[in-house]
C-alpha cells in the first residue's frame, strides 16, 4: 500500500517562488495519520509531544512546517533541516556535506523555465545545515532509519516543483487564476510520482483555494483512453484554442462526469474520488487542513524549507544592492513596501520578480 501525500508554501505572496511537494510512503495497509505516528513512535514527534525529543535519542519533529517555523527568531530552520535533511540521507539523495544546490537537484522536478533565472533564483552552494546540529542531524539520519524498520512504515520518496514569479505569472494568464495552477501542478507533481507507486495507493492533498469539485482535473491528467469527455465544470478548450475556465458550482451534469473517475464524496469538508491507473486503485482525498499525517507534514517542510532557502537568497542579493533594506517573506503588504525601495534598482521586467496574483 502507498500513501502519499501533497503541499505547498508560497500560495499567498507576491515575491518569491510557490512550491509544491509531494511524499511517498509504505505500509502493508492503509494508515491513518494517527496510526503513522503512534508507529513511528518515539523517533517521529508531533509538535504537540515536544517533550519526546529530550527524551529519545536522535527523536525529531514531523509536523506540519507553520508549527515548525516561526521565523529566524525562534528555532530558526533547525525542526525543518532534522526532518528533512535526515529523509533525504536515509533515501540516498543527498550527502552528509550537502549544499542548498544539492538539494534543490535531489528533490525538484518538472522546472519549466523559458528565460534565465536571475542569480537569487540559482540555488547556491550554501552548506547545509544552517540552522540544526550537524552532530544530532547524524543521529536523527540513524533513528529514522531504524524506525522504518521497525515500524514497517518506509518513506520512499520525496519531490517537488518550484514555480517561480515568470513561471507562475505566464501560466496564471494561460489559466486565468492561481487556483487552478496550483490542482493542475499538483497533480503534474502527483502523477510523475505515482509511476512509481505499483500498487493500490492512497493520496490526501489539502483543498486548493476553496475548490471542492476535482473530478475533470482528475479525468484530464489520469484518463488515458481516446474517448474520455470531460464533466463541465474544469477546463475545456474554446474556439480560439485557448484555455476557457469554468468556476466550481453545484450545477453540474451528474450524467456527463466521466465514468472514469469515481466520486466518493464532494464537500466542503472532504472531496474523494477512485479511479485505477496504470493497473492499480489510486483513492484521492482532497480535505481541508490535510496536514495531519506524516506523508503531508513532510511534504509541507519540503515545501516551506525550499522556499525559505530561496527568500534569503532574494533578501540577500536585494540587500546589497540596497544597503539598510529590511528583509520580506514577500506578503503582499510587506512585499509592496520591499518593491518600492528595491524598484530604482529593477532593470529587467517585472514579471521575474512580482508575482501578479
Amino acid at each position: 500500500m502507498y500513501i502519499l501525500g501533497t503541499d505547498e508554501a508560497g500560495y499567498g505572496p507576491n515575491l518569491g517562488p510557490l512550491v509544491i511537494s509531494v511524499s511517498v510512503w509504505t505500509a502493508e495497509r492503509d494508515l491513518s495519520g494517527t496510526e503513522m505516528y503512534e508507529r513511528l513512535r518515539p523517533v517521529v514527534c508531533q509538535a504537540s509531544n515536544k517533550r519526546t525529543l529530550k527524551s529519545t535519542p536522535g527523536s525529531f519533529l514531523l509536523d506540519d512546517s507553520k508549527k515548525l517555523y516561526q521565523g529566524q527568531k525562534t528555532a530558526g530552520l533547525k525542526h525543518l533541516e532534522y526532518a528533512l535533511l535526515s529523509s533525504l540521507r536515509c533515501l540516498g539523495r543527498i550527502s552528509n556535506n550537502a549544499s542548498f544546490s544539492d538539494l534543490f537537484n535531489a528533490l525538484t522536478v518538472c522546472n519549466e523555465q523559458t528565460y534565465s533565472l536571475p542569480s537569487w533564483e540559482i540555488p547556491e552552494q550554501t552548506p547545509l545545515p544552517i540552522d540544526a546540529d550537524k552532530t544530532y542531524l547524524d543521529e536523527t539520519t540513524i533513528a529514522f532509519t531504524h524506525i522504518q524498520e521497525e515500524s514497517g512504515i518506509h518513506l520512499t520518496d520525496l519531490r517537488s516543483d518550484v514555480v517561480f514569479p515568470a513561471r507562475f505569472n505566464v501560466q496564471c494568464d494561460a489559466l486565468g487564476n492561481k487556483s487552478t495552477l496550483l490542482s493542475k501542478t499538483t497533480l503534474n507533481l502527483l502523477k510523475i510520482a505515482l509511476k512509481n507507486c505499483p500498487g493500490e495507493t492512497v493520496v490526501w492533498c489539502d483543498k486548493h483555494g476553496g475548490r471542492n469539485f476535482y473530478a475533470d482535473l482528475l479525468n484530464d491528467y489520469f484518463n488515458e483512453s481516446p474517448d474520455k469527455r470531460s464533466s463541465g465544470n474544469g477546463s475545456e478548450k474554446d474556439s480560439d484554442g485557448q484555455l476557457s475556465l469554468f468556476d466550481d458550482c453545484e450545477k453540474q451534469d451528474e450524467q456527463a462526469r466521466p465514468n472514469f473517475v469515481e466520486i466518493l464524496e464532494q464537500s466542503e469538508s472532504i472531496s474523494s474520488y477512485r479511479f485505477t491507473w496504470q493497473g492499480y486503485v489510486r483513492t484521492i482525498h482532497f480535505q481541508a487542513k490535510s496536514d495531519c499525517s506524516p506523508p503531508a507534514a513532510m511534504a509541507s517542510i519540503a515545501c516551506k524549507y525550499l522556499r525559505e532557502l530561496f527568500m534569503n537568497q532574494l533578501n540577500e542579493y536585494w540587500q546589497k544592492k540596497v544597503p539598510g533594506l529590511e528583509p520580506t517573506a514577500g506578503y503582499p503588504v510587506d512585499a509592496k513596501r520591499f518593491l518600492e525601495q528595491i524598484r530604482s534598482e529593477i532593470d529587467f521586467p517585472i514579471d521575474q520578480l512580482w508575482r501578479k496574483k
